[in-house]
């Protein structure tokens, strides 16, 4: 899998499943540089559910890439917890280090 086709996947799965900010839906390369706490905001969550959003997300993600036979290593909610400070380009860097085809 190229950096783009990555970028792609990631851009189109993170975008389906926070929906699109009421400005519309970020360009690519906007989307890219902006942090990744930023993009997921304060997420209110039910008392013992604090982490729900960063999991299902890590979850959504994982699976986009399983569905085109690729794995991404060491990768789950705890890596965009700890990430959420960087921009979503970090996690582009992360994927191309930890990719492993599956098929």
């Amino acid at each position: 899998m190229t950096r783009d086709e990555a970028r792609a996947l990631t851009y189109s799965t993170i975008m389906s499943s926070i929906g699109t900010p009421s400005g519309g839906a970020p360009t690519m390369e906007d989307f890219f540089d902006a942090k990744i706490g930023e993009t997921l905001g304060e997420q209110g969550a039910l008392e013992g559910w604090d982490t729900f959003l960063w999991e299902a997300l890590a979850v959504k993600i994982q699976n986009a890439f399983q569905d085109q036979n690729y794995f991404i290593r060491d990768f789950g909610h705890s890596w965009l917890i700890e990430n959420k400070d960087e921009n979503w380009e970090a996690l582009i860097d992360f994927i191309g280090l930890k990719l492993k085809e599956t098929a």
